[in-house]
């Protein structure tokens, strides 16, 4: 988890969104390819090792630019807990401008 925050905060916080975003392989393929190259919007991705498909793991971590593909030595929960546990904190929630893509952080 410090790893995490250590990453986020440095993130430039310049007037942009930064979505942070946990994956089991599909949503965080299709909010990679929505945002792809947007000014402004820099996306996150949380994905677990060895648990998402060859061509998911491509999908994800191939675009580049404004996506970052964060590959997390656990589970699908295990990102999500992080996701919710950076919203939690806020000072980051703040600096960094935080939203999500994910259907559901409760």
């Amino acid at each position: 988890m410090v790893s995490l925050m250590y990453y986020l905060k440095r993130c430039n916080t310049d007037n942009s969104i930064n979505i942070l975003v946990a994956t089991s392989g599909d949503t965080g393929s299709a909010v990679a390819q929505g945002f792809f190259n947007m000014d402004n919007i820099k996306i996150t991705i949380l994905y677990p090792s060895k648990k998402v498909s060859e061509i998911q793991e491509q999908q994800l971590t191939t675009l580049g630019n404004n996506i970052t593909a964060l590959e997390i030595d656990g589970t699908f929960d295990d990102c999500q807990r992080m996701v919710k546990e950076a919203f939690l904190d806020d000072e980051l929630y703040q600096k960094l401008n935080l939203t999500s893509a994910n259907s559901r952080l409760a």
